[in-house]
């Protein structure tokens, strides 16, 4: 099943929003406290002009509203970035309404029109934000979103964030229909079936995974233990924690003290010493192989234990909210995202677990 573009069935929503830190502004699950939607803005076409509605400020009936109106007149929304946009929605009530509507993402539509393998990693990836578009597609509007204040709560300001909402909304319909146009028949039904996992995908990233803090806290005792353990088999022959954690000590260690073959060598030239070395030597040395062992102890307390804990302290839910990013690579495969982006700043620890593909 596909769908074919209709002016009069389409409309563009975006919400901004803010919080009691920058970074809280795109953690929805934090709605109930320290999250606040600041402008909701729609546009559509009328048998003429683009129309706009919406509202500055908070009001759980704008989303209402809006929804069932999508969901009456049949209308298709389309966004950028659209698993954020209604993982807002659900945090205010409206998750079965949600999964009403029949969603598209501009960002999604760009990928599947530019699909390019990414195998030059010398090179940035392309990004696909809507700003990026505007730049790239309608250079003549590039920087419209110069001087806004995404945080200012003040009278003026938020008119002004108002009216760049609209415009979002605006360029992201013109976008999406322009990006549309351009696939072919099968690639319209690969994105018209892809974008209804979307509903999911925000629901999955707004409610995310609960951790078990007392498992948590265990595993890194059993797994502490373990590595203590395993130092104390090598003291002996000069490991140490300070040793194990520099690469450029542990290749002395390895290949000039303990006489052993380099396996591989890293981008810089210098002498691998990572997990794949360590397991191949493990077959020749046993020293390898309870060093491999011991480090093994620490990144395993460290990725299942000790990040997942700080994600549930820093969320504030007890819960870590790794995101799932629809068509992760040019293959069409999800990816994880274990830190959460804000217009100004990345901030470590809110999230946990991540994934190159699924």
């Amino acid at each position: 099943m596909s769908w074919a573009w209709d002016d009069q069935h389409v409309v563009a929503m975006d919400y901004e929003t803010s919080g009691t830190l920058p970074e809280y502004a795109l953690q929805p699950w934090r709605m109930a406290s320290d999250m606040w939607v600041t402008s909701m803005a729609w546009v559509y076409p009328d048998y003429g002009p683009l129309k706009h509605d919406g509202m500055i400020g908070h009001s759980p009936y704008a989303t209402k509203r809006f929804l069932e109106w999508a969901i009456e007149e049949d209308r298709v929304v389309c966004g950028w970035n659209t698993p954020f946009d209604i993982s807002v929605a659900m945090a205010q009530g409206f998750t079965a309404l949600c999964k009403r509507v029949h969603w598209l993402d501009g960002r999604l539509l760009w990928r599947h029109v530019f699909c390019r393998p990414e195998t030059d990693d010398s090179k940035p990836r392309k990004p696909y934000g809507l700003k990026d578009y505007v730049r790239e597609h309608m250079p003549q509007f590039a920087g419209y979103d110069a001087d806004v204040d995404f945080h200012d709560q003040s009278a003026a300001a938020l008119e002004k964030l108002h009216r760049y909402n609209v415009q979002d909304c605006a360029f992201t319909l013109m976008g999406c229909k322009a990006l549309w146009a351009q696939l072919e028949p099968r690639q319209q039904q690969a994105a018209w079936i892809e974008a209804q996992c979307l509903p999911m995908v925000a629901e999955a990233n707004l409610t995310g995974l609960l951790i078990d803090t007392l498992a948590a806290n265990d595993l890194i005792l059993a797994l502490e233990a373990t590595a203590a353990d395993k130092l104390s088999l090598l003291a002996p022959y000069g490991v140490t924690e300070k040793v194990v954690r520099s690469p450029k000590q542990m290749a002395t260690l390895l290949f000039d003290e303990w006489k052993l073959p380099v396996q591989s060598l890293t981008a810089t030239g210098g002498r691998s010493t990572d997990k794949t070395t360590l397991f191949e030597l493990a077959f020749i040395d046993e020293r390898c192989k309870t060093l491999r062992d011991y480090r093994e102890a620490l990144n395993c307390s460290k990725k299942f234990a000790q990040t997942p804990l700080a994600a549930a302290q820093y969320n504030g839910d007890n819960r870590a909210h790794p995101m799932a990013m629809v068509f992760g690579t040019y293959s069409g495969r999800f990816t994880y995202s274990s830190k959460q982006n804000n217009r100004k700043k990345r901030k470590d620890g809110e999230e946990a677990f991540s994934s190159e593909g699924a």
